[in-house]
This record gives C-alpha cells, sequence and structure tokens, in this order.
C-alpha cells in the first residue's frame, strides 16, 4: 500500500510538473515581442522549454504547436532586425522591404509603427531626391529652381543638393550666355558676336543658337570691314579710294544708306578735280589776256574769281590754288592801275523832303556815266567831268566800283576813300 501511495504521489508530482512546463509553453508560445532582443528572448526560452519537453519525453499537441511557434519566432526575429536595420539607414526601398517582410512574417502591427513613422518621413525626401535625380539631364534653370525648393523643403540633406546646386549656377550662367548671344546676333556687332560665341561654346548653348550666331558672324565679318574701308575712304577723300569702298560695300550686300555719305563724299571730291582742272584752265587763259584791255582784264578777272570761288566752297586744297589767286591779284591790281591812282566820284543826291517843301529844285543834270551839269540862273550851265557819276538811288552801282578797291585792300595794297560834300 505503502509503494502505491508513493507511487501514486510520483505520478502526481510528474504530472504536475508535466501541466507546469505544458503551461510554459503554451504561455511562451502565445506571447508577442516588440522588439528583436525581446523576440531573442523568447524564442530562446521557447527553445529551452521545447528540449526540456523532449528530454521529459512530453509529446502532444502543446509540443507541437511550441515547435510551430518557434519557427514563427525565428521569422519574427528576422523580420523585427530587418526593421530595425532599416530604421537606421533610413532607405525608403529598404523600409518598404522591411515592412512588408516583417508583416508577412508576422510581425505585431505595434512593432511596425517605428519603421512605418521612419517611411512617413523619408519617403518626401526619397521622391524630391529622385525628382532632382530626373533633373540632372536637360534640365532649365526654373526646373532645377523649383526641384532644388522642393528638396530643401522636403529635408534632403545639404551634401546631397551640393551637386545640383553647382548644376544650377551653371545652368544660369549657361542662361546669361545665351542671352547675351541672342542680343550679339540682334546687334550683329562683330566683337559682341565673337565674344558671345565663344562663351556660348564653352558654357554649352544649344548649338542650334550657337550656329545661327557663327552664320551671321559670317554675314557680318565682311560688312564690318567694307564699313571700316568706307570710313577709311571718307577720312583721305581720295577719289580712288572712295570708288573702291564703295564698290566693296555692295559686294557684300550694305544698305544703300551705309554707302550715302561715302557716295557724297565722292561726288564732292570729283567735283573737287574737275574745279581745280577749270582752275587750271581759267589760270592758263588768263595768261593770254591783253593787259592793255580793261574790259578784257575784268572778264578774265572775273572767271578766275568766280571759279577760285567754287572750288574753295567745295574744298579744294588752299595749297593748290595759290598760283592762280595770285594771277587773279595780279589781273586785279592791273585794272587799278589802268583806272589810274586818284580817282573822283561824285554822286547827285535826291533833294530832302523839307527842300522840296520850300520849292527847291535840282540844279544838276547828269550827262551820261562820266559827267554832269550845274544850272546857275547867274552864270548859266556849268559842266563838269569825273571817273564816275552816280545818280540818286544808285548805292549798289557806288559800291560795285569801290568793291574792286577793297579788294586792293585786302589783297595787301594801300588804299586811301575820301568822302565829302554837303550834308
Amino acid at each position: 500500500r505503502q509503494e502505491a501511495e508513493e507511487a501514486a504521489a510520483a505520478a502526481a508530482v510528474a504530472a504536475e510538473a508535466k501541466e507546469r512546463l505544458l503551461g510554459k509553453l503554451r504561455s511562451l508560445a502565445e506571447g508577442s515581442a516588440e522588439s528583436a532582443e525581446d523576440a531573442d528572448a523568447k524564442l530562446a526560452s521557447l527553445k529551452a522549454a521545447v528540449k526540456e519537453a523532449r528530454d521529459a519525453g512530453f509529446g502532444g499537441q502543446e509540443l507541437e504547436q511550441a515547435e510551430a511557434r518557434q519557427k514563427e519566432l525565428k521569422k519574427v526575429v528576422k523580420g523585427l532586425e530587418r526593421l530595425e536595420q532599416a530604421c537606421v539607414e533610413r532607405d525608403v526601398d529598404a523600409l518598404e522591404r522591411a515592412i512588408a517582410k516583417a508583416t508577412e512574417a508576422g510581425v505585431p502591427a505595434a512593432a511596425l509603427g517605428k519603421a512605418q513613422q521612419a517611411l512617413a518621413e523619408e519617403r518626401p525626401k526619397h521622391e524630391a531626391w529622385l525628382h532632382l535625380q530626373a533633373l540632372r539631364e536637360g534640365a532649365s534653370t526654373e526646373q532645377l529652381q523649383d526641384g532644388i525648393a522642393k528638396a530643401k523643403t522636403a529635408g534632403v540633406a545639404a551634401d546631397k543638393l551640393a551637386e545640383f546646386e553647382d548644376l544650377l549656377g551653371k545652368s544660369e550662367r549657361r542662361d546669361q550666355a545665351e542671352a547675351q548671344l541672342r542680343q550679339a546676333v540682334e546687334s550683329r556687332d562683330i566683337s559682341a558676336l565673337k565674344e558671345a560665341i565663344a562663351l556660348a561654346e564653352q558654357l554649352g548653348v544649344d548649338g542650334k543658337q550657337v550656329k545661327k550666331a557663327t552664320k551671321v558672324l559670317k554675314e557680318e565679318e565682311p560688312k564690318q570691314k567694307a564699313r571700316e574701308q568706307l570710313a577709311q575712304a571718307i577720312a583721305e577723300a581720295t577719289i580712288d579710294a572712295l570708288k573702291a569702298a564703295i564698290q566693296a560695300a555692295k559686294e557684300v550686300g550694305l544698305e544703300p544708306s551705309e554707302c550715302a555719305k561715302a557716295e557724297e563724299a565722292l561726288r564732292r571730291a570729283e567735283e573737287r578735280e574737275r574745279l581745280q582742272a577749270v582752275v587750271q584752265a581759267a589760270l592758263q587763259e588768263s595768261l593770254s589776256v591783253d593787259m592793255t584791255d580793261i574790259d578784257a582784264l575784268r572778264e578774265t578777272k572775273e572767271k578766275l574769281s568766280d571759279v577760285l570761288k567754287e572750288a574753295m566752297a567745295v574744298g579744294v586744297p588752299e595749297g593748290s590754288l595759290v598760283e592762280a589767286d595770285q594771277r587773279r591779284k595780279k589781273l586785279h591790281n592791273a585794272i587799278e592801275d589802268l583806272k589810274g591812282s586818284i580817282r573822283v566820284f561824285c554822286r547827285m543826291r535826291p533833294l530832302s523832303s523839307k527842300e522840296i517843301d520850300q520849292g527847291d529844285t535840282q540844279v544838276t543834270n547828269a550827262n551820261g556815266s562820266m559827267s554832269l551839269d550845274i544850272d546857275n540862273k547867274d552864270e548859266g550851265r556849268s559842266n563838269f567831268c569825273f571817273d564816275a557819276v552816280f545818280t540818286p538811288g544808285t548805292q549798289d552801282e557806288i559800291f560795285e566800283d569801290c568793291r574792286d578797291l577793297v579788294q586792293s585792300a585786302v589783297d595787301g595794297y594801300n588804299v586811301t576813300i575820301f568822302a565829302y560834300g554837303q550834308t
């Protein structure tokens, strides 16, 4: 009986131990883990409990469930480890994969929270970064500015943005070079075109625009040379240079307005050449004039004076007119010599209004251009002769006869004019 009681007691102890162990297995199998460390600890405890149950010869459904749970916990541990690693790296793709694997492995929803929060924070950065990367090739300045601004707002790291800020700087400089190129093409200025094309090629401006500017440069270079040739020819003012410059300008297609100044300069140069020839012809003709014939001298002198005035008016160099001018002076003074050294002119003044009111009458009467009569009631009519007689109202004629004396004074001769009479 005692043996039976002892056996019963031992069986009861064994049953209690078994129940306690199975309870432990159930507890460990049903528990959840919030972290990889927690899951590792539970997995270790479950492994130990399973081993203990096997060593004790236990079997049954509880042991099978514990072993199945052991396998699940291994997956959970691995999933949690992935989650923790992804949270450290904060890579969007890694986070998405880790969350998917953890969910598949049965990681509790509470354990996914940290990774899901990290994903929510990193996804805008990731999307902004992907958008920026898409702008690496061929993006405009405005697109880069917008992309960088959005990336900064999303919190993309400054070291990642450095590359794109450098790209933005290059794009802005390229835009400036492009604007400079367009302006140079519009102005068609040679130096501006050369500078703008070189800068555009250096900064990678659109090849079509560079090609267009290069074409304009090739068109404008010969035109610019023609303009410079025109300016030089105008400065030289020689017929040959002007003709050559005008011809060159027409060949390269300069506008007529650009040649107008040179054509006018050519016309003046040809006129100067023509008048130089006319002056020389008049000079040669004057050499054969009869120096004793005052009328011939006057005609020759006037002709020489006229052509000299015309020549000086169009800019014929004074040096080429010296001989003709000296000849004119010689003719002029020959005329004055023929007229005589002393000349007496008489001008018949008109009656004043006072004299007319008093009933006075004119007592002088001109007889041609060199004599006049004076009526004297007591002595009768008297006749007087002069070098010239001028009737009332002949101021221009008086000056015309005195003008040659003024010219003599200008030429360096001494001249005296006395004017006297009743005032």
